[in-house]
């Protein structure tokens, strides 16, 4: 069993228990899994592809169905976690994203609809629960089980894989889907209707994917709910000896993660570990780039730049651009789509965030996985979970909040098997977070390069015309990002405030721009007062500068707090971007509410190790 760094660093004592073979163990199993076939796999610990078609134990029909996937080799995640989940009532899987983990459990789920339909010629009640913390995610994971199931026609009529999530009508049936995959607010809503409850009284499986992220977005609770709620649907159960298998996947496993394991599935549940201890926390295939530049401004120049340069050296280029707040994305796709429409390739540039209809995501997911070359702005929605095919490169355009998100969005390139590559562009000011990133992380940038094409290009990008209003919206939700990276990385937040009036000035071309602010909001920020009135207005100018409420200049007349423009309201009300409130409330736009900002690996210097 392999332990990285991460888990060395975060208290938790997990259970030592490891798969194995034992009497003791092999009497609470049924019978036909201590055939001599499966026991020789056990005592090995993982099973090959050859080895697990030939298992006496596996359904002739399952076995079809993973044979038409065409897989030359089961994953590292599969190849061990796929015995222990069949077999065992509780099993926590750390894995990386990328590794195979969803048919890691799908394979599972099927083998148990297969053996209950022999066992009673038909699945009534919901066999799987599969809970994932976003649609996105929970979208993906359908089509998942759709490769293993859709290629059978008798499979697919017999084992429905219906979605719960926020944004689809759920229309009654009175026939329960075998599997249903959910995110947490939806599902705990429908669980409420008495109808819907009865559907998962004999429940086999349940499946926490990405179970760190869903505790980090704050469902603790709602899981809790949920899990109260499938114990009182068991009186409904038509076979009161059921038992259900708890399988859980994270990408870390620390403190939080390990005693919601031990409430959920209890503290004997076994443990694989799929992370080698000495392996990165980035995949080795992935090259790592910083770009030095002199200021956010020139971060956003230089990355747009590049994404142009390399599309056309690379007819296969596609690309994931990270933005930080739902405002951003919508702002960065209006100005390269206005670049990309001075060339003939369109339907090139998409977007994908918290503000868009769930079936314009689901739209939009599908184009970018199916398209040869593209360029996807996004927020922090498509950092973890999200499988597109062939992304050669993951770019960033400042820090991120969490440490962790930095290794999940560039987790998007190099995906089975595949090489990529992975920019970041950091201005001077924010060159603090290569260090955490070494430090917290072990990242290690095999380059780090200066950028030196400014001045070429500024000029094709400033030639695209922007709406004032478009970047003093964009502006205000960076102010808000920006407060956050400035306390966790303990970055100049005068610097870094200069900064983003000088990108305000550059995208409007008016080196004289200012923001109005109240002074109330100026000091709640703890802006230094030599940025006003050069850099903002503030209700009666600095202290003894003879400044008059009456200042204001021909910029942006409108409060600096004031978001009730119609436009604004129409095109961004109800996200969870940043509050221009700054008094510590924090909305996240990147559709997640995280608790944590980085690990503390000082504080456990003496982890004991498994």
């Amino acid at each position: 069993m392999f332990v990285s760094r991460m888990w060395r660093a975060v208290p938790v004592r997990l259970p030592v228990r490891r798969f194995a073979t034992s009497n003791q163990l092999f009497k609470t199993l049924d019978t036909r899994y201590s055939a001599p076939d499966v026991q020789k796999v056990l005592e090995k610990g993982e099973v090959t592809l050859p080895e697990f078609l030939d298992l006496s134990v596996v359904q002739p029909k399952l076995k079809k169905s993973v044979a038409r996937l065409n897989y030359d080799a089961l994953t590292p995640v599969q190849s061990k976690s796929l015995m222990p989940m069949l077999m065992e009532d509780g099993v926590v899987c750390r894995a990386k994203t990328g590794t195979g983990k969803t048919m890691a459990f799908a394979i599972p789920v099927l083998q148990s609809c297969l053996e209950t339909y022999k066992a009673t010629g038909d699945v009534s009640k919901v066999e799987a629960l599969v809970i994932a913390p976003t649609r996105d995610l929970a979208l993906q994971i359908q089509q998942e089980f759709a490769k293993l199931i859709g290629s059978d026609k008798s499979l697919s009529s017999k084992f429905e894989v219906r979605l719960c999530i926020g944004g689809k009508v759920d229309r009654p049936s009175r026939r329960a889907p075998a599997i249903v995959v959910a995110t947490p607010g939806r599902l705990e809503a429908n669980l409420r209707d008495p109808r819907y409850l009865r559907m998962f009284s004999d429940l086999k499986y349940k499946v926490y994917d990405e179970a760190d992220r869903l505790l980090d977005q704050g469902f603790e609770e709602v899981l809790r709910d949920i899990d109260e709620r499938l114990e009182q649907a068991k009186s409904y159960a038509l076979d009161n000896n059921v038992t259900t298998k708890n399988v859980l996947f994270s990408a870390t496993v620390d403190d939080r993660v390990n005693q919601f394991a031990v409430s959920t599935i209890g503290k004997d549940y076994t443990y694989i570990n799929c992370v080698n201890e000495n392996e990165p926390e980035a995949h080795e295939n992935i090259d790592q780039t910083i770009v030095k530049t002199k200021d956010i401004y020139q971060s956003h120049i230089a990355a747009i730049g590049d994404i142009f340069r390399k599309r056309e050296e690379d007819a296969n280029y596609k690309a994931i651009l990270f933005v930080p707040t739902v405002i951003g994305s919508e702002f960065l796709f209006e100005v390269v789509s206005e670049l990309n429409s001075q060339s003939r390739m369109r339907n090139w540039v998409y977007k994908l965030n918290g503000n868009m209809t769930q079936g314009r995501r689901d739209r939009t997911t599908q184009r970018f996985r199916t398209c040869k070359s593209g360029l996807l702005i996004c927020t922090d929605v498509a950092a973890r979970g999200l499988d597109f095919k062939n992304v050669t490169d993951v770019i960033q355009i400042c820090p991120s909040l969490d440490v962790a998100d930095y290794v999940h969005k560039v987790g998007r390139t190099a995906r089975a098997g595949t090489s990529g590559n992975a920019t970041i562009y950091l201005s001077e000011p924010e060159y603090k977070y290569k260090k955490v990133l070494e430090k917290e992380r072990g990242i290690r940038f095999a380059n780090e390069v200066e950028y030196t094409t400014f001045e070429e290009d500024r000029q094709k990008i400033e030639e695209v015309s922007v709406s004032s209003d478009d970047v003093e919206e964009y502006v205000k939700s960076m102010f808000g990002f920006y407060k956050g990276a400035v306390s966790v990385y303990r970055l100049q937040l005068d610097t870094v405030m200069h900064d983003l009036v000088n990108l305000l000035r550059c995208f409007t071309a008016d080196p004289s721009a200012t923001v109005e602010m109240s002074r109330k909001r100026f000091m709640m920020m703890g802006l230094p007062w030599s940025l006003v009135p050069s850099h903002f207005e503030v209700e009666g100018g600095a202290p003894n500068s003879g400044k008059h409420n009456n200042y204001r200049s021909n910029n942006f007349r409108k409060s600096y707090n004031s978001n009730d423009r119609p436009s604004y309201q129409k095109r961004f009300s109800g996200q969870r971007d940043f509050d221009s409130d700054f008094g510590g409330k924090q909305k996240y736009s990147n559709d997640r509410r995280s608790k944590r900002t980085f690990d503390d690996e000082a504080k456990f210097k003496n982890k004991r190790r498994y």
